[in-house]
């Protein structure tokens, strides 16, 4: 057995927000256990006694908001069944063999969360949680998530602890209090009145692993403490167990789409809870809820409304580099040659949002409100004093986020996440779609530990190697651009050294589409029905807004239709979308941007496109948006035929829509069209815009 060295990197996993791309993130956390544990076998091969990297690598705490929290708690209730390597089919026979190692944790990611269920069973567009009379809860159904927590609880038999798992291991997962935590401040002249909504469980779980070490940090937090013996008890799992996997869903609980939560605290766990801020001990100190008067002793019951922890704190980040802090120091060191612990975060969406063009968004009352939640939730996300950190290169943070490289390819394609169609629930519509995410996570993670997750020689952990290991050229990786040699952190062995397969980049076909809009305008129809007599107080109110959703469910159906087709012929996920082989196609236009202009075509938020305003939406230049429209006109009986229409817009510019979304003949009649643009005016782009 190679022994180890006594030297140890500590890692602390930061799982942000993915929504169904958690299935992503799903799949990075499945191999990086399954290379820590290849790892640990080979420590006891004695063919590789002191020939192999001798130093540990734990984890020492996982934190997560919405979809990141679901993915890291329900990652370490897997770990607690053991790992159970489940064989891949149709993978090529010279690369990986492991389709995963934490089933569990692929079940709740990859195979139950539908919005058709192929089984029959719960899915998100079921419409049974909808009852006329009682609150309706949100878009979709969400008693399908109850079915994951309590299947991701159902574990066989316990699994033997872990030795690159923390023996107390602090799992954060954040949630946005809707009823909020009130503070007072208090200043010579008087008191100044603060309410918090980000609010967090923070949870603390022994008998995962067998590691030691301690965190004066997290350590001295108030935490619940759960133990794994507690998911094997008679007619368990524990109620703690439950607890904890409800606030797991809690963190998830999407505005709207998803239903919000109801969530139990004490007055202990705010009075006792440590600050991740620079200035810790002093704020820990003095900062204390201002409860109210009548709300005495720590067993205080504090109920509020809970949801998506993302919407506030989408990378809590903090809260892990905090937990990996040594005593009495405000930073871990970032210098290659000193750092011996790093946050790793795992990010599905780490690409910027979209920045507006130019008079984006308008000023009018209804555009403003529909920017603001975004607004706030994307400034929520700024944290210059992260960002500067992770920017100067510092050894002490990292980042696995999705690239999709095509083989021989020496840059990524533009959309590497199957997942990431509408806003992120677009996984949801078909399993392929997240078994690819799941599977490119997995590559992901292999690459980034083979390439980027290492340290250089003058480390003290890497100093402490065998003379073998040092001179292994496979435990380096490729010299980076100043040609500074480095050494892997989890080097790779076993099966989790073959490659991982590329996976081939999913679609779904219009008999998917067709059975998707069926269940979506059944569960519209259905919600409508409940909202109506939800909100109309008297029968009146109620027959008027029944009768405006009859008169307009046609145009809301079509408008849920248009922008799931506008999104999947976007990002190349719909079958009958695929553009030939050969054609007479803009020499400059790129498969991607032709995709990207029929995408537009398809926006339901317009009738008719200029060519001035695809080109903004797209930011191709009006010269490729114009041959990339001539080349479609020339293409007949094809869902992307482009059909010009024979007016124009105000300023003169041609007018462009899909032959399939033209108006009829009768409507394009002299005549009929002026008298139809004078009751319903089409939506058309801004002159010029």
């Amino acid at each position: 057995m190679t022994a180890t060295s006594g030297e140890e990197f500590q890692v602390g996993l930061a799982m942000a927000g993915a929504i169904s791309a958690g299935a992503y993130s799903a799949g990075v956390l499945d191999f990086l256990i399954q290379a820590l544990d290849a790892w640990e076998t080979a420590r006891h091969d004695p063919a590789l006694a002191d020939k192999i990297p001798n130093h540990r690598v734990g984890i020492k705490v996982i934190v997560g908001a919405s979809a990141g929290s679901m993915t890291g708690a329900l990652g370490a209730v897997a770990l607690a069944g053991g790992l159970q390597k489940v064989p891949a089919k149709n993978f090529p026979g010279n690369m990986q063999t492991i389709l995963c190692v934490l089933p569990n944790l692929y079940d709740a990611w990859v195979v139950k969360p539908e919005m058709i269920s192929s089984s029959g069973g719960p899915d998100f567009l079921k419409t049974d949680d909808l009852v006329v009379g009682k609150d309706a809860g949100s878009a979709l159904n969400s008693e399908i998530l109850e079915v994951i927590k309590d299947a991701a609880l159902r574990l066989s038999k316990p699994g033997a602890r872990l030795p690159y798992i923390s023996s107390t291991l602090h799992v954060y997962l954040t949630m946005s209090n809707l009823r909020g935590v009130p503070y007072k401040v208090s200043f010579t002249g008087g008191d100044f009145g603060m309410m918090s909504h980000g609010d967090r469980a923070h949870y603390c779980i022994t008998g995962l692993g067998s590691w030691i070490s301690a965190s004066p940090f997290a350590d001295t937090d108030a935490v619940r403490a759960i133990d794994v013996k507690g998911l094997f008890v008679p007619n368990g799992p524990s109620a703690e167990w439950k607890d904890y996997a409800t606030a797991a869903v809690t963190s998830g609980a999407f505005p709207v789409g998803l239903a919000s939560r109801q969530w139990q605290a004490t007055v202990g766990e705010y009075q006792g809870r440590k600050w991740p801020v620079a200035d810790a001990a002093e704020v820990n100190a003095t900062t204390g809820p201002n409860w109210p008067p009548a709300w005495t002793g720590p067993k205080q019951r504090f109920e509020f409304t809970a949801v998506d922890g993302g919407l506030i704190n989408n990378e809590p980040f903090e809260y892990a580099r905090f937990t990996l802090l040594k005593p009495a120091t405000t930073g871990n060191p970032r210098n290659g040659n000193e750092a011996d612990r790093a946050v790793i975060m795992i990010d599905p969406f780490p690409e910027p949002p979209v920045f507006p063009p130019d008079g984006l968004p308008k000023g009018d009352m209804l555009s403003v409100l529909a920017m603001l939640i975004p607004a706030l939730r994307t400034q929520a996300q700024f944290k210059p004093s992260e960002v500067a950190v992770a920017a100067s290169g510092a050894s002490s943070r990292f980042m696995i986020g999705p690239h999709r490289t095509l083989p021989g390819a020496t840059t990524d394609e533009r959309y590497a996440i199957a997942c990431g169609l509408l806003g992120g629930f677009g996984g949801f519509l078909a399993r392929s779609f997240r078994e690819h995410d799941f599977q490119l996570g997995r590559r992901n993670c292999q690459k980034f530990l083979l390439d980027t997750f290492a340290l250089p020689d003058g480390n003290n952990i890497i100093k402490a190697w065998p003379q073998a290991a040092l001179s292994n050229s496979g435990y380096r990786t490729p010299p980076d651009k100043n040609d500074a040699q480095l050494y892997h952190l989890i080097p790779l062995f076993g099966d989790a050294l073959p490659e991982v397969p590329f996976p081939a980049w999913p679609q779904i076909d219009d008999a998917d589409v067709d059975a998707l809009m069926k269940a979506a305008e059944a569960r519209i129809s259905r919600l409508a029905d409940v909202l109506i007599v939800q909100k109309g107080w008297n029968w009146k109110l109620r027959k008027l807004l029944d009768v405006a959703f009859r008169l307009n469910k046609g145009r809301i159906f079509g408008y849920v239709r248009l922008s799931i087709l506008s999104d999947l012929v976007r990002r190349n996920q719909l079958a009958s979308w695929a553009l030939p082989a050969q054609w007479n196609r803009p020499t400059t236009a790129q498969p991607d941007d032709i995709r990207a202009v029929l995408a537009e075509l398809l926006n339901p938020k317009f009738d008719f496109r200029n060519e001035s305003g695809i080109a903004a939406a797209t930011g191709l230049s009006v010269g490729v948006v114009s041959g990339i429209l001539a080349s479609c006109q020339a293409e007949t009986g094809k869902p992307y035929s482009v059909w010009r229409a024979p007016w124009t817009d105000l300023a003169g510019s041609p007018l462009y829509t899909l032959v399939s979304r033209k108006p009829s003949m009768f409507s394009r009649m002299p005549g009929i069209r002026q008298l139809g643009n004078k009751v319903t005016a089409p939506s058309v782009d801004p002159p010029g815009i």
